[in-house]
């Protein structure tokens, strides 16, 4: 096995299957109902399983669930199996259950019959229509089934690709392999905990049957195991405790931690703590790391993987120390919790654990430089087949800022890396403030992204919150689960009772802790219809509605990185009960940059108004650059030490925006982009509840956010909407025919001669890539030799200072930038000065040619 992270938990995680007069012996201790909690592992989506009664590619090894059959009546094994999971990274895809069998039964008769049920509302009731599984006969049939497992109602058949028996083995053997998905019995997914049974017939006579669990009476009445559907998980918060953390960003960090947790401990379902205790699985945990160049190691487990408490007060805020300060180790943070998940070389080993990371940091990494490659090292772990494959971890990352003062370019990396292979992104960027906010807004930004991060990990919808502008009522779609209300207030003080009014016009009202500053209601098996009037008092920074879902809604962008001009796949899929919702009304509001960090840091440097770039003058180079020459001293020196570039460059915006009187870089609202399900604009099929839209308005630099909205009626008749906010942040893409390069001489001896090539990158639209990007800038010499470091002139100009022999040809310098080699000199600016030796040489020919020119002059006076 490679990976064990489940990317949905409406999964197929825990079944024991039956065969002919056997029964299926827990692989782990039994809870007390005789029930219990299997973790299935997962698949990696590079292993594939081929429905052909062969196990060749079946996965083994720790981790995989073995199962052994036994017969009814003795412990004597007959037979074994293995389970998988596949969690597709595209959330387009539906989760499958694979299932192997291979059984020792002599008797041949071919309708031995194995029989799966579940109990979908985890009733423990009466058999029902709501109680659906499969059944499978050696004779080579799977059908859905529905009602009492003793005697079920058969629906459709499973497609025979899914589907293999093989009872033409010697002995009697016989070898069921089976592929389920959800929507295979009309689901959009399980719920976290449902009942589960599983009941064996042998046709011989006379007949014979066996069940699971043991509380399960054949012929009589049910007896359901209660059945985990999910991994447990661990969250752990990677902070950056450094010094620019300070003053409002900390006190949202503290503030919205304490939120994750509260919301966290409202997600906790004792009865799945029960079940993961009885297979001797801790539950769910969270814990809290931070980074600093003031701490020893320069990270720390503020707060070790703990149960996540079932009222976690200050849990959070409590860790972390009252101010932050020192510079920013952010590749030592991330690399602190593969230590708290065991080490990095071990993430493997606990394979039936969730393991998701959520990393907030204003991103100017600058400890011990300020390069971060996604290698391995710096980082720990790096996915096995490399970034954007099947990670054993989940890195989701926030900006704590806006473009004009985050790093943002590292977070889309780390988050893209440890994300899935293809697809859509399961994992989250966002940025907390691309309209700077502070203070509540601050913490409801941060609030929000927290929810975001787990929200794949639980069978939950946003319905709507206050930070996409008014909400104050929604929909309810019939036989939702849970209502979960929430609103949080920036100054503790503030809170008070949230009220709701329900579609019978009772009016809700909720709990409020002045103490943490949030007020939340709790409502069970809520009524469909309209939801109006949610409010709450003195002005909450974030209300929020959430929905333990029966209309499954998943909203992303695709898996791929994306630079400037490239097109974006915003994707939706609506189901409910298995069946595409149609028709929907799906949206997005994209609030996209107008102006990006590098334009802005090259256009702005003169009285705020925007004018094109000049190639310093060599003397200026002179001032940044010594070079060493025998007998010579160049003057200046060059500042190998310097201040880490990034740190530079948010400076240098930071001065120009002040110094226009501005407050961030300009940004515009994209609203009401359609999403469509029609099979054109990019949507692969019609009417298969899949909703696509290719945004391409990304010719500018920086982060672009996408809330999504969608309304509509579902299958059953009832109306409902959703709603979610992912961001993507565009990276700046070179262009070699819009950039700029050349070279000219700065000093030329008899023997050795020192010119300067240089750089001005540019998009094809004409955007420049700016200042602090060295990194990204490679000079490759053949035939010289560089004497500097890449000198960045603080104005988009980028430059490094080659020596080569003053007898010699001038070397070959190519110019790389983000790994796509420039053109020639295109003539943009700057002094260029010829070379002694070849003003020397044009010279001696002039003189050579004057002198043929008289010899030539003389001989026909001669003639004459």
């Amino acid at each position: 096995m490679t990976s064990s992270i489940p990317r949905r938990t409406s999964t197929f995680m825990a079944l024991l299957l039956g065969a002919s007069s056997v029964i299926l012996a827990p692989a782990r201790p039994a809870a007390a109902d005789d029930g219990g909690s299997f973790a299935v592992p997962e698949l990696a989506p590079s292993t594939a399983i081929t429905i052909d009664c062969a196990d060749g590619e079946w996965p083994t090894g720790n981790g995989v669930l073995s199962l052994d059959l036994m017969t009814q009546l003795n412990p004597t094994d007959v037979g074994d199996g293995s389970i998988v999971v596949y969690h597709p990274p595209d959330l387009t895809d539906n989760e499958r259950l694979y299932v192997y069998l291979e059984l020792d039964d002599s008797t041949n008769e071919v309708q031995d019959s194995v029989t799966l049920m579940f109990d979908l509302p985890h009733d423990n009731g009466a058999p029902g229509a709501d109680d659906r599984g499969i059944v499978v006969t050696r004779n080579g049939t799977a059908v859905t089934a529905s009602g009492d497992i003793s005697n079920p109602n058969t629906g459709a058949a499973i497609p025979a690709g899914q589907v293999c028996v093989n009872a033409a083995g010697a002995g009697g053997t016989w070898i069921v392999e089976l592929e389920i998905s959800p929507t295979d019995l009309a689901l959009s997914g399980l719920n976290d905990v449902v009942g589960a049974a599983i009941r064996v017939t042998d046709q011989s006579d006379p007949l014979r049957t066996s069940a699971w669990p043991a509380g399960l009476v054949p012929n009589t009445t049910m007896s359901y195991a209660n059945l985990v559907t999910r991994a447990p998980i661990d969250y752990v918060l990677v902070i950056d405790q450094s010094g620019s953390m300070g003053g409002d960003k900390w006190t949202s960090v503290n503030q919205a931690g304490d939120n994750l947790a509260l919301i966290l401990s409202e997600f906790k379902n004792p009865e799945i703590d029960t079940e993961f205790a009885a297979a001797g699985l801790d539950p769910d945990r969270i814990g809290v790391a931070t980074f600093s160049s003031s701490i020893g190691g320069n990270a720390q487990a503020a707060l070790p993987l703990q149960a996540i408490p079932a009222v976690p007060g200050t849990l959070v805020s409590d860790a972390l120390p009252a101010s932050p300060g020192g510079g920013t180790p952010m590749i030592d943070g991330v690399n602190e919790s593969f230590d708290m998940f065991g080490g990095a070389g071990n993430l493997g080993d606990d394979p039936l654990r969730t393991k998701v990371v959520m990393l907030l940091t204003d991103g100017k990494h600058n400890v011990p430089s300020t390069t971060v490659n996604l290698t391995n090292p710096p980082f720990d772990y790096i996915p096995s087949s490399g970034c954007g494959t099947d990670s054993l971890v989940r890195v989701n990352t926030v900006a704590v800022g806006d473009d004009a003062t985050v790093n943002v370019v590292p977070l889309d990396a780390i988050k893209d890396c440890y994300n899935g292979q293809g697809g859509t992104d399961i994992n989250v960027y966002n940025t907390s403030g691309t309209t700077n906010f502070t203070g509540g807004q601050l913490t409801a930004q941060l609030t929000e992204f927290f929810i975001t991060a787990i929200e794949p990990y639980y069978r939950w919808n946003f319905i709507g919150d206050s930070s996409g502008g008014a909400f104050n009522s929604f929909t309810l779609n019939a036989d939702e689960g849970r209502l979960m209300l929430f609103a949080f207030w920036g100054n503790n003080a503030d809170a008070g009772d949230l009220t709701v009014t329900d579609p019978a016009a009772a009016v809700q009202t909720g709990d409020s802790d002045t103490s943490l500053g949030y007020s939340w209601l709790v409502i069970d098996d809520p009524a469909a219809g309209d939801w109006t009037s949610f409010t709450a008092p003195n002005s909450p920074s974030l209300k929020i509605a959430l929905v333990d879902l029966n209309l499954d809604a998943r909203f992303g962008v695709d898996n791929e990185p994306h630079g400037m001009s490239s097109t974006i796949r915003l994707t939706a899929q609506l189901d409910q009960g298995g069946s595409p919702v149609l028709n929907a009304d799906v949206r997005v509001d994209a609030e996209v940059p107008t102006e990006g960090f590098g334009t802005f840091s090259v256009l702005y440097q003169a009285n705020c108004e925007p004018q094109a770039p000049e190639l310093p003058s060599i003397d200026t180079l002179r001032d940044l650059v010594r070079i060493d020459v025998p007998g010579r001293d160049l003057r200046g020196g060059f500042r190998q030490n310097a201040p880490d570039p990034d740190p530079g460059a948010y400076q240098l915006v930071a001065g120009l925006l002040e110094e226009c009187g501005r407050d961030g870089l300009t940004r515009d609202l994209d609203p009401g982009l359609q999403l469509f399900d029609d099979g054109t604009t990019g949507d692969a099929v019609a009417d298969d509840g899949v909703y696509v839209r290719e945004f391409d308005n990304t010719d500018i630099q920086g982060s672009h956010v996408f809330r999504f909205t969608a309304r509509g009626t579902a299958p059953d008749g009832s109306a409902f909407q959703r709603s979610r906010q992912v961001s993507e942040y565009i990276d700046f893409t070179v262009d070699s025919g819009q950039s700029d390069t050349g070279d000219r001489v700065i000093d030329s001896g008899q023997v050795a001669t020192f010119a300067e090539y240089w750089v001005l990158p540019r998009s094809a639209t004409g955007e420049y890539l700016g200042v602090g990007r060295a990194d990204v800038i490679d000079f490759t010499v053949n035939g010289g030799q560089a004497v500097s470091e890449v000198v960045d002139y603080g104005n988009g100009f980028y430059s490094q200072v080659i020596r080569y022999r003053t007898d010699g040809p001038k070397p070959d310098v190519t110019v790389l930038v983000q790994g796509v080699p420039i053109g020639e000199d295109s003539g943009n600016g700057g002094d260029v000065t010829i070379p002694r030796w070849l003003l020397l040489l044009l010279l001696i020919l002039i003189l050579i040619l004057l002198l043929l020119l008289i010899l030539c002059l003389l001989r026909r006076r001669r003639r004459r």
